[in-house]
């Protein structure tokens, strides 16, 4: 609540003077004035009309808040002045924020003009005497402070939540991100993840993605809110609000239009042990294989209705939900083939997929990695990219091609052998050497480091990767994200 000091006449109700701004503020100012002060009469009665209006375009705005500066610095009732002055820092915030919504240089400049100030120098004059005068009109101080920072800070903090300029300048800085190539990670890091820790059920359509793809669909929802929120501040008679209306900045018509494809879309994958290596996969579907059972997840894409509900929509199930799953025995069979009815169960739940990835979860050998690639070759469906999924729940990997045999004369590609004891690396034209697993505090470690600066000083040509089938295949996967070719599908010799 504002705890503005009533003028001597006509005072102003606390709640009204909160919800219609400018309009309000300047009808708290007395109508009454000594003779010899007509001309502050006169300004006054103007400036309830023209700040009434806010029409941002006409001169009128600007020449009223040149005006109110003379009132506030003439001698007479010393509150009449101090909300002269309010009204006036406040009307001249008011259009420091729309000309920056609009990218209108000309009203910033004619809004410095009319303050007195050079376009350098006026936010920071505005700033400063909003502050002078937040004892006494605290919640629009706020507010209207708030709203200028906004180009530095950008996130939208929770006590700014009622305040409309603090609002219009996070929904116009928020939009103004969606022209970025990444629009999720430009709208990520504008709210709070809506399923933090500590909570037990993270609810649709959040529940599909990891932090960043949650992030980003509450920050639409977020910006819906705004909107709506602006628009009825609008109804209610603030002038601020309905001049964003007017100008076409409260417009939801681009988030209505936009599709978001989070890349972080595998929440429900065991997460490796230690960071995940790589570059992000971009795929339409997954293949995820466990110890007794392998899944089938659609990436999911978001778009937003005109009321702002999240549809999240995909070509087949979801990888959050579990229902197709296809069970097999966890024993490994006396040699690599493929799993009975797990390559027509692949080909009919990835159907049309133009690009699909293959993530392991710990504790798979990778025999079983093996024999799912046996049976995907079988049901013919293509398998694009090795993956793996950290706690972020991106999928991040390396796109291969599966052969059958290490060719011996190839001297050009790097080949890599990853055993249980570490690994052995033959380099093109030189030398095979070995990797041997190394001592840590807590247990044995593969070098993984050391992999990967064998493979830059390679030159991360053509690689060929063979593994044993009682090794790890998350080992596998890290391996090969290690070793990745720089311009070519890795070669990845399936036993």
């Amino acid at each position: 609540m504002e705890r503005a000091v009533p003028p001597p006449m006509a005072p102003l109700s606390m709640a009204r003077l909160r919800v219609l701004a400018v309009a309000a503020l300047v009808s708290g100012l007395p109508f009454a004035a000594p003779a010899s002060a007509q001309t502050v009469s006169e300004t006054l009665s103007s400036a309830r009309v023209v700040l009434g209006a806010f029409d941002v375009q006409a001169p009128e705005t600007t020449n009223v808040i040149a005006a109110l500066g003379q009132v506030g610095s003439q001698e007479g009732d010393p509150v009449t002045r101090r909300h002269a002055r309010f009204v006036r820092a406040v009307a001249a915030a008011d259009l420091v924020v729309i000309s920056r919504l609009r990218s209108d240089r000309d009203l910033f400049e004619r809004a410095a003009t009319a303050y007195g100030e050079t376009p350098d120098t006026l936010v920071a004059a505005l700033d400063q005497d909003l502050a002078r005068l937040r004892r006494w009109y605290p919640e629009t101080v706020a507010d209207a402070r708030g709203a200028l920072g906004r180009s530095v800070r950008h996130a939208l903090p929770s006590e700014d939540r009622e305040h409309v300029r603090s609002q219009a300048a996070f929904f116009g800085f928020a939009m103004s991100r969606l022209a970025w190539a990444d629009a999720v990670s430009a709208l990520a890091p504008l709210v709070a993840d809506p399923c933090a820790a500590g909570l037990n059920v993270c609810p649709s359509p959040y529940r599909h993605f990891g932090t960043q793809g949650r992030r980003a669909v509450a920050a639409v929802i977020a910006l819906f809110e705004v909107a709506a929120f602006l628009r009825s501040r609008a109804e209610s008679g603030d002038p601020f609000s309905a001049a964003l209306v007017r100008e076409g900045l409260t417009s939801t018509a681009p988030l209505q239009s936009l599709e978001l494809s989070p890349a972080d879309w595998a929440p429900t994958v065991g997460a490796v042990s230690g960071p995940a290596r790589g570059a992000a996969v971009r795929a339409d579907a997954m293949v995820v294989v466990s110890a007794d059972r392998v899944r089938v997840g659609w990436a999911p894409t978001v778009r937003f209705s005109s009321q702002g509900t999240a549809v999240v929509s995909a070509a087949g199930p979801f990888l959050a939900d579990a229902n197709e799953a296809f069970g097999m025995d966890p024993h490994p069979a006396a040699y690599v083939r493929p799993i009975d009815g797990l390559g027509p169960h692949l080909a009919t739940h990835l159907a049309n997929a133009e690009r699909i990835a293959i993530a392991v979860e710990p504790g798979v050998e990778a025999h079983m990695l093996s024999r799912v690639l046996r049976s995907a070759e079988q049901g013919r469906v293509a398998i694009h990219a090795l993956t793996t999924v950290g706690t972020d729940a991106v999928p991040r990997g390396v796109d291969f091609r599966a052969v059958r045999e290490e060719d011996p004369n190839d001297r050009d590609s790097l080949g890599v052998f990853v055993r249980m004891g570490g690994f052995s690396v033959r380099r093109p034209h030189a030398s095979h050497i070995t990797l041997p697993r190394i001592r840590r505090a807590d247990a044995w470690r593969f070098d993984l480091r050391a992999l990967d600066q064998v493979a830059d000083r390679a030159g991360r040509g053509h690689v060929r990767l063979r593994y044993m089938s009682t090794a790890p295949a998350e080992l596998v996967l890290r391996a090969a994200l290690a070793v990745a070719p720089s311009d070519a599908p890795l070669a990845l010799v399936v036993p």
